[in-house]
């Protein structure tokens, strides 16, 4: 595949929530940025190629998951490519995010700051025994729902780091994240520690183009179709081109009212419908996941797992996550 300008690459595939959330970016990005160029990874091309540029077959043998992501370089079409989770939403043009995650390094990612000696790493099983056995001090905490990377030398090196950490998984004590075998994250970070890549460190009062809704408190103000996108998060008003709906805000009505809006855009009586449906949609989202909370509790505890987690807690009875 020749390779041509820049662009932004998502992955989009397996089951129908999966597919749709790849529909919403894209429209979200169109909406904002016509002009912008898009490709998705997917084993459902005749539902996205409207959408996409290019349309990509997902190679199931790179694994499941965010597993996938340790190969964004195999898949791109483009020269310099921006990688966004699909389950993110655009508020305004592109062009913030390629000033901020771009430059002279070849690969750019947020992180919090480092990780060392006696913290916890998430995806790895025993993090002093990984940093030494890769004579590191610390791997950053990075956040990788965005991460840039040109055809440089520089990132062809964090990716073949990376696969090669991959590979490595089961000696090195990586655990499994969601459906994947590891985390995209931790397998990334270490491999940028290993190349001399140094990550994009978020630094108050700065504010970066993208955030997550997770941790958010009120008041939210968002509208994808306006370009709106305040709320709080850790003390602080912000508002980001681009907000990554991960774990526990995908199957909130924030989110799901966002992707009604643009389902529904230019429709009769759109936003009321938008409201309404997401309402109803986030609701029997909620109801399914309570219930299998108490499936899973009285897997384990028995009878007592119908009883709310808190509780359980307060009774010292161990459920899975007691939730």
């Amino acid at each position: 595949m020749g390779q041509s300008e820049r662009g932004i690459l998502t992955i989009s595939y397996g089951k129908e929530r999966y597919i749709r959330m790849g529909k919403a970016l894209a429209h979200s990005v169109r909406h904002h940025d016509e002009e912008e160029n898009l490709a998705v990874v997917t084993d459902r091309p005749e539902e996205l190629s409207e959408l996409y540029d290019h349309v990509i077959p997902v190679d199931h043998s790179f694994g499941d998951g965010v597993a996938q992501k340790l190969n964004l370089d195999h898949y791109t079409p483009y020269e310099e490519t921006l990688f966004v989770d699909s389950d993110c939403l655009f508020y305004g043009p592109t062009g913030l995010l390629w000033e901020y995650f771009g430059g002279d390094n070849g690969f750019g990612v947020r992180s919090w700051g480092p990780l060392s000696y006696e913290n916890e790493c998430q995806g790895v099983a025993d993090f002093d025994w990984y940093l030494d056995h890769y004579g590191l001090d610390h791997v950053h905490n990075i956040k990788g729902g965005f991460y840039y990377f040109d055809n440089s030398s520089t990132a062809a090196d964090v990716f073949d780091t990376a696969r090669v950490i991959y590979q490595n998984r089961d000696f090195v004590g990586l655990t499994s994240f969601k459906n994947a075998p590891v985390a995209d994250e931790v397998v990334i970070a270490t491999a940028m520690e290993i190349c001399n890549a140094p990550p994009v460190l978020i630094q108050a009062p700065d504010q970066p183009p993208v955030n997550t809704f997770l941790g958010r408190i009120e008041p939210v103000d968002i509208n994808v179709l306006k370009g709106e996108s305040h709320f709080i998060k850790n003390g602080t008003s912000v508002a980001p081109t681009a907000i990554h709906y991960g774990i526990g805000t995908q199957d909130g009505y924030c989110y799901l009212r966002d992707v009604r809006r643009l389902e529904l855009k230019g429709g009769i009586a759109a936003e009321w419908r938008a409201r309404a449906t997401a309402r109803s949609e986030a609701a029997s989202r909620w109801v399914k996941r309570k219930w299998q909370n108490i499936e899973e509790r009285t897997e384990e505890v028995g009878p007592l797992g119908v009883l709310p987690g808190r509780l359980l807690r307060r009774l010292q009875i161990e459920g899975p996550d007691s939730r």
